[in-house]
């Protein structure tokens, strides 16, 4: 256990939670001017949109030091991983709730998009590897905003910038973190494996 709390840098990701939801309360309702080529203008987005990233960058990160761990470890750690996944997008949501009881009115939607951009981020990582993975909610954000009109936008593509309110992008989010969770539960261990054999020879 205290291999893989290391291997997986259980301090890096503790520390890019609080980093996170500290700037989500502080600056998350900053506007952000940003390019459109639906509006053909430049629109506001909230910083509360970019902020999760963060910590889905940070997740991947951990997740993929695959090979050092494999080799000493005596056991498979898939489902060890999908649990710190879980555990990563539960803790967002708690803190989201906690600074929401404190009157912080960014702090849940930051929480709804974090545990997407984890999902997403953590299920391309094991389809696609960690370095695109990583990057895949990086470019769905910013084509959200590039594309967005400001006035009509199809929910379930553009479910980062959706408000609180909206059931469309909260199922959008626990969809995908459920897709991660299950992804690195069931696949992770297969491919950490072949990394390993391979890492062998």
């Amino acid at each position: 256990m205290t291999l893989w709390l290391r291997a997986r840098r259980a301090w890096l990701l503790a520390g890019a939670l609080l980093l996170q939801f500290t700037l989500s309360c502080l600056l998350g309702g900053v506007l952000v001017p940003s390019p459109s080529l639906a509006a053909h203008a430049t629109l506001d987005i909230p910083l509360r949109v970019f902020l999760p990233l963060i910590l889905s960058c940070a997740l991947v990160h951990a997740l993929s030091d695959v090979i050092q761990l494999e080799r000493g470890a005596t056991r498979n750690t898939a489902v060890a991983d999908g649990l710190l996944v879980a555990a990563v997008a539960a803790s967002a949501v708690l803190l989201g709730l906690v600074a929401a009881a404190l009157g912080s009115g960014d702090a849940l939607v930051a929480a709804r998009n974090t545990i997407g951009y984890v999902g997403f981020a953590t299920a391309g990582a094991v389809v696609l590897g960690p370095p695109i993975g990583a990057m895949l909610p990086v470019a769905h954000v910013i084509l959200v905003a590039l594309l967005d009109s400001g006035r009509t936008h199809i929910a379930l593509l553009a479910w980062p910038v959706e408000p609180l309110s909206s059931g469309v992008a909260a199922l959008a989010a626990v969809s995908f973190c459920a897709t991660g969770v299950l992804a690195t539960a069931r696949l992770g261990g297969v491919q950490i494996s072949a990394l390993d054999a391979r890492g062998r020879r």
